[in-house]
């Protein structure tokens, strides 16, 4: 088996998308907002923290090349959250299958 940067790159890029996903969510909890109700800063804070943890743990696996159906499934969350970032990371993952155990 050949290994190459393809699922490397892909790992690290998901889990920034991911990290960015936190931060976010973060962002939107510390955010003095008047007029929203709590309710749906709660919600959308908890989407984002939610969609935040599949990128970085599909990033772990590509980076560990193992599990190929879970770095599949963090790059399309990654896709689904921040297209810049998931395009690149769905497509190396993708071309990538035949390096995971």
């Amino acid at each position: 088996m050949h290994k190459t940067w393809k699922p490397v790159v892909g790992g690290i890029l998901s889990i920034v998308s991911g990290a960015v996903f936190i931060v976010a969510g973060i962002l939107i909890l510390t955010a003095e907002w008047e007029e929203a109700p709590l309710i749906a800063l709660a919600f959308g804070s908890a989407t984002l923290f939610v969609g935040s943890i599949m990128p970085i743990v599909g990033g772990i696996f590509a980076l560990k090349r193992k599990l190929w159906i879970l770095a599949l499934l963090g790059s399309i969350f990654t896709l689904l959250g921040f297209p810049f970032t998931g395009i690149p990371t769905l497509v190396l993952i993708l071309m990538s299958k035949d390096e995971f155990e």
